[in-house]
Parts: structure tokens; C-alpha cells; sequence
């Protein structure tokens, strides 16, 4: 059986992060993205945003708790 890798990619919106987080989804890994304001990217990235300030503590928590309940449901 086989399972789709899923992969965080901080900061996927611009840059190095961007492209990694394309590849890897090109190549069939299951890709969530971060962002502090995800909706302003909606509709021009390839794999779902999740939104993340890393200068917060509970922004921390809530994207792990999401990203977590999101790929062991297959979302």
C-alpha cells in the first residue's frame, strides 16, 4: 500500500519555499503551505495554504492541530 508523504513548507508563498513547495507537489507529495494571511494567495498557488505567524505560540498550535487533523484525514 501506498502512502502519500505529507510536507509543511513555511513561508511557501515567495522565494526558495514557493518553488520547493511546487516541486513537491509535482512530484505527488501532499503539500500544505504556510502563511500569516493565506487568503491573499488563494487561487495562485498549487497546494492548500494553512495560515501560521511563527512569532506566535497559539498560531503555532493551531496550524500543527489542523495540519495534523488535515493529512490523517486525507484532506
Amino acid at each position: 500500500m501506498f502512502m502519500t508523504q505529507t510536507v509543511l513548507v513555511t513561508g511557501a508563498t515567495s522565494g526558495i519555499c514557493l518553488i520547493l513547495a511546487n516541486e513537491l507537489t509535482n512530484k505527488g507529495f501532499n503539500v500544505f503551505g504556510t502563511s500569516r494571511n493565506p487568503a491573499l494567495h488563494q487561487g495562485s498557488v498549487s497546494f492548500e495554504l494553512l495560515p501560521l505567524d511563527l512569532f506566535s505560540q497559539k498560531s503555532i498550535r493551531t496550524c500543527v492541530e489542523l495540519l495534523l487533523s488535515k493529512s490523517a484525514s486525507g484532506v
